[in-house]
């Protein structure tokens, strides 16, 4: 098996802990996401408990994705916030925002 070279962008709280924005990184073929994160929270141990959802080339993704060669990886904090007129008025289903997996992921 040969490795693949992605692309990871960091967001929010793992941005500043990691104290930066953008990685490349190569790792052997049949990576998941899931030892992606781990790779990163034995780099930097505050990582460990956060909350996040992972995404893939802007698709919402699962712990257990196995990453391709080429790969965007993106780790996305929570969101919150927000105005009283967008509760009254939501923007309308995107099925592409559902996923099945969302909040913190521990093995």
């Amino acid at each position: 098996m040969s490795d693949v070279r992605i692309e990871l962008r960091y967001f929010a709280r793992v941005r500043e802990l990691l104290g930066r924005r953008a990685d490349t990184r190569t790792f052997p073929a049949g990576t998941t996401i899931a030892d992606i994160w781990r790779s990163l929270t034995k780099e930097c141990p505050s990582l460990v408990g956060l909350t996040w959802k992972p995404s893939v080339n802007q698709e919402y993704a699962t712990p257990e994705t196995v990453i391709q060669d080429g790969d965007e990886v993106v780790f996305i904090p929570p969101v919150s916030g927000g105005t009283a007129s967008s509760a009254l008025n939501p923007r309308p289903h995107h099925p592409r925002m559902d996923t099945h997996f969302a909040g913190r992921y521990e093995r």
